[in-house]
């Protein structure tokens, strides 16, 4: 069960990165 934890951690912070990179790339190609 703590793996489990981990592992949902660990993919929670992957998704959360991804979006602020989406949201980067999104905020740059507008200004530019």
């Amino acid at each position: 069960m703590a793996l489990l934890a981990t592992f949902a951690a660990q993919v929670c912070q992957d998704w959360i990165r991804f979006l602020y990179y989406v949201a980067y790339c999104s905020i740059m190609h507008i200004m530019f």
